[in-house]
């Protein structure tokens, strides 16, 4: 397995980052505007990611429409979780926001 497919499938099974329980990114960003939103969209982010990783097809989309979508708030953040099915490692009430 290549080094860049064990940092990807990392990044994408951990939410990005380890992360204590009461602490989690600063979600504060519109439609396509994430820093994990590669490429700027879901499908580009998903062919990026996708050629990087041999996870599946699933869990890379899974993590590129959570994080190339509009998340403002804890209920856009939950709603996006469930939306998704995608569940990284914060809970979206004791995140940060805008």
């Amino acid at each position: 397995m290549k080094l860049s497919t064990l940092v990807i499938e990392g990044l994408l099974f951990s939410g990005i980052i380890a992360l204590p329980a009461n602490a989690g990114p600063k979600l504060c960003f519109d439609a396509n505007k994430s820093e994990y939103c590669v490429g700027g969209n879901a499908k580009k982010c998903y062919e990026v990611y996708g050629s990087q990783t041999d996870i599946g097809k699933k869990p890379v989309e899974n993590f590129c429409n959570f994080w190339c979508s509009k998340i403002k708030s804890p209920n856009e953040c939950k709603t996006n979780k469930k939306k998704f099915n995608y569940h990284p490692n914060f809970a979206c009430d004791k995140t940060q926001y805008c």
